[in-house]
């Protein structure tokens, strides 16, 4: 990879989910600190400013997306015909492409779970009962998705690694070791070819656009980033309490899942290949399509066709 793409890589990695005001285009917008935070990294890692302007200019490019909120994304879900399904490819005897709902009636909601995309907080967050698809009948329906690149790799450390041979010996690897660096990469890439035949495909492996119900009878009324939780939530809180006189609970200080940190040092979309990268967006391109979710710049995807 190109260093200006190597510094853009690391740069979205501090501003993700941030946007670009469209009116103008060498503005930015909320939040500033970490967009700050990403162009001093810029200007401290270029090795000239031409180097530096660049990069920047590419943060600018890739960054920007449609100013979507939560109503907007889930009505793009709900509307999107595209055929390709993520889940087509398990060769599975189940296949785990189902709605999880999670109900509160006291809240007037339903939580349609996403695993990796912070599922197990928001479910007791909302200190939800599962259901099923007919509690889904006037209540408020959301669900919080998160980069399919990222969660990909959440998974592979959830699930993925004992397909591919990394068992228990996953935790005693360190991050400061070259050789377990290169064994990470090389299982993680092993990983994303078993996907690509059709094997290793768990429930958190599903594509996301997968465990939303049929639109057609239960369309979704919200659909959340992971990486901007917090003011999706805030605005979740304001549509129930205008909607439903309802008091929303408020996230917790901490999560209540938190991964290792030497498998986030080993293994995260930095680390990547453009190509291993952009193999594992390819397979869940109608996550990123119809849920109108920001690209990875290591990710490439000419357009939404099938």
């Amino acid at each position: 990879m190109a260093r200006p793409l190597r510094l853009l890589a690391a740069a979205l990695s501090l501003a993700s989910g941030l946007l670009v005001d469209k009116a103008a285009p060498r503005t930015l917008s909320a939040p500033q600190s970490a967009w700050q935070d990403a162009l001093e990294m810029l200007a401290e890692e270029a090795e000239d400013e031409a180097e530096a302007e660049q990069a920047a200019s590419m943060v600018m490019s890739f960054a920007a997306r449609d100013d979507l909120n939560g109503f907007e994304r889930a009505k793009a879900a709900n509307t999107c015909s595209m055929k390709y399904k993520a889940m087509a490819h398990a060769k599975n005897a189940v296949k785990y492409d189902t709605p999880m709902v999670m109900v509160n009636r006291s809240l007037h909601t339903a939580y349609l779970l996403q695993g990796k995309s912070a599922s197990s907080t928001i479910r007791e967050t909302m200190r939800a009962l599962q259901g099923v698809q007919d509690d889904l009948k006037d209540l408020f329906r959301f669900s919080i998705v998160r980069d399919p690149l990222d969660r990909t790799i959440s998974t592979f450390w959830e699930e993925g690694r004992n397909c591919v041979g990394l068992d228990e010996s996953a935790f005693h690897l360190n991050k400061d070791d070259a050789a377990h660096q290169a064994t990470v990469l090389r299982k993680f890439e092993e990983y994303v070819q078993k996907l690509e035949e059709g094997k290793c495909w768990g429930p958190h492996a599903t594509g996301q656009r997968a465990r939303l119900p049929d639109s057609k009878e239960f369309p979704v009324d919200f659909v959340g980033l992971l990486s901007n939780l917090k003011q999706e939530w805030r605005a979740i809180a304001e549509h129930q309490a205008s909607t439903f006189n309802v008091i929303w609970p408020e996230l917790p200080a901490k999560k209540f899942r938190v991964g290792m940190d030497a498998w986030h040092e080993l293994l995260n979309p930095r680390k990547l290949s453009s190509d291993v990268a952009n193999r594992a967006c390819r397979l869940y391109r109608d996550d990123y399509c119809c849920l109108k979710l920001p690209l990875p710049p290591q990710c490439q995807m000419d357009s939404c066709a099938e």
